[in-house]
């Protein structure tokens, strides 16, 4: 048979010889481990087995895939470790492995991959701390969640300026976070909740300008939150379950335009919801739907959300419906 005229099947031709540059089986309800016969496959650049049973160790003959820009496994049963030879297939440009059971230390040698765009290994069961040198690359994508990663947040990320994507959440992260990221022009969605991040949260991270969710939710952040300038995209904002304290800054006429959802409960806010920002709920100023607070009778130290149909939910006791005008 021809397998160039396999379904989800695409070649080249490399001396007059048809070779397999991109598979993709996605949700095919395969089973098995990964062939050694992969290593004659150099022409290919997209391997893409997502969505499927395959259990044992990732293949550590991948260096020998020398076209090899594109590796997705992800929700699979693959064990074992990261490869230390990864770090070899210098053409990968993503490497998506999220949703397994690989275990043990992220090698360093990921840093060799400087073609590396996309960094998905989140939910997964790798421990140890995440590598510095994972800063120095050009990274759109960097997803660890899901783990059970230690350390501080890494400093040198801050050189990671081409990120769209941060997920460092659901680990055991601790310590202050440096204010690195101005320079993050590009990024959209920055998740560090479910850790013990410690300190103020840094201010730079609401003034992004194509910023569309923050979460930082479930740590241990303290001082007042930041005033937002210049988060015009921003959607979503996850705030609960810090040491906040202050009141809620107000916002200017204009603002937070498209944000959804404000989290703020379970922490130890207090004074008045600003009216600027209950105003949101109401159509012509802001689309939001969902704001949560600690203004419930016995909530202890409580804030004020008398503002009519403002807090949709107040913590701990009532909820409150209220429909958006």
């Amino acid at each position: 048979d021809n397998e160039c005229l396999w379904f989800n099947v695409d070649c080249v031709d490399v001396d007059n010889r048809s070779l397999v540059a991109e598979l993709r089986l996605v949700g095919n309800n395969l089973v098995g481990q990964f062939p050694n016969e992969l290593q004659v496959m150099t022409a290919m650049k997209v391997l893409d087995v997502s969505e499927n049973y395959i259990f044992g160790e990732l293949p550590t003959i991948l260096p020998k895939m020398l076209s090899l820009t594109t590796f997705r496994t992800s929700v699979n049963s693959i064990s074992g470790n990261l490869p230390s030879n990864i770090g070899m297939v210098t053409s990968l440009e993503e490497l998506a492995v999220s949703d397994n059971v690989i275990s043990g230390l992220i090698p360093t040698t990921i840093s060799n991959l400087r073609n590396l765009k996309v960094l998905s290994i989140d939910t997964n069961q790798l421990v140890g701390s995440l590598p510095s040198e994972i800063g120095e690359l050009n990274l759109t994508q960097l997803s660890v969640g899901r783990n059970q990663l230690v350390g501080t947040f890494p400093i040198l990320l801050g050189r990671a300026s081409s990120l769209q994507l941060l997920d460092l959440s659901n680990n055991r992260f601790v310590g202050s976070i440096r204010d690195v990221f101005s320079t993050f022009t590009s990024l959209t969605s920055l998740d560090l909740s479910l850790n013990d991040f410690t300190g103020y949260i840094p201010k730079s991270t609401f003034t992004l300008p194509n910023i569309q969710i923050i979460a930082l939710g479930d740590n241990s952040f303290d001082g007042q939150i930041p005033e937002i300038r210049g988060a015009l995209a921003l959607e979503k904002l996850y705030l609960q379950n810090n040491m906040l304290s202050g009141t809620v800054p107000r916002i200017d006429l204009g603002q937070l335009q498209n944000l959804m959802e404000l989290q703020l409960q379970g922490n130890k806010i207090t004074g008045s919801m600003p009216q600027s920002i209950c105003e949101l709920r109401y159509e012509g100023f802001g689309i939001l739907e969902t704001l949560s607070a600690d203004c419930g009778e016995t909530a202890s130290p409580r804030i004020q959300c008398d503002y009519p149909e403002c807090c949709t939910e107040c913590y701990p006791i009532s909820i409150r419906k209220g429909i958006r005008k």
